[in-house]
């Protein structure tokens, strides 16, 4: 069912995959960012060939933009970090993540003969690297969250009991858990 009575609030994102310079400078978090950005930078989303990745990045550097408050990193860092985060959230392996992001400096290693391992190290260097394990602690969805349809069938099912138990003491178990949990 659509629903056509609705006005789109963000159709100006949604209408195009590209990353605008304005975009960004409204989600970072401070003034001490908005100087520095520059066309090369919004550039290093928008080049992406793929649209869908495009997209995918663009919508997570807007995201996850809070993480550039605490701590320090350029908003360079801070772009290739985003798309290591994306390209791992997608199931690529850290070393593949790091070839995609970084192809020169992946291509670089391969000239010189390095081993696959060799590789895998930078690759898991860089994916334990402060800002990638930020924005990564930001894609995390919360136990409580993920697990609430569980938690609402553990509270149905202990109703249930605590009504039609033919036991006594499974009914008042029942009941007290159900004021302890929803107290």
């Amino acid at each position: 069912m659509q629903l056509t009575n609705l006005q789109d609030l963000e159709s100006n994102t949604e209408t195009t995959d590209h990353l605008t310079k304005e975009q960004l400078a409204g989600a970072l978090p401070d003034k001490r960012f908005r100087k520095h950005l520059t066309d090369d930078i919004v550039d290093m989303i928008n080049s992406e060939p793929d649209s869908e990745l495009r997209r995918m990045f663009r919508d997570n550097a807007l995201t996850y933009s809070s993480v550039l408050s605490t701590g320090r990193y350029s908003l360079a860092a801070y772009i290739n970090a985003i798309k290591f985060v994306s390209l791992k959230l997608m199931g690529d392996k850290s070393s593949t993540a790091y070839s995609k992001v970084f192809p020169d400096r992946y291509q670089n290693l391969i000239d010189k003969g390095a081993s696959a391992s060799y590789i895998a190290s930078f690759a898991d260097n860089y994916g334990n690297n402060a800002l990638v394990t930020k924005i990564l602690e930001q894609t995390l969805v919360p136990t409580h969250i993920l697990n609430a349809g569980v938690y609402q069938e553990a509270i149905n099912t202990q109703a249930e009991l605590m009504r039609t138990a033919k036991s006594e003491m499974v009914r008042q178990k029942a009941a007290e858990s159900l004021i302890t949990n929803l107290a």
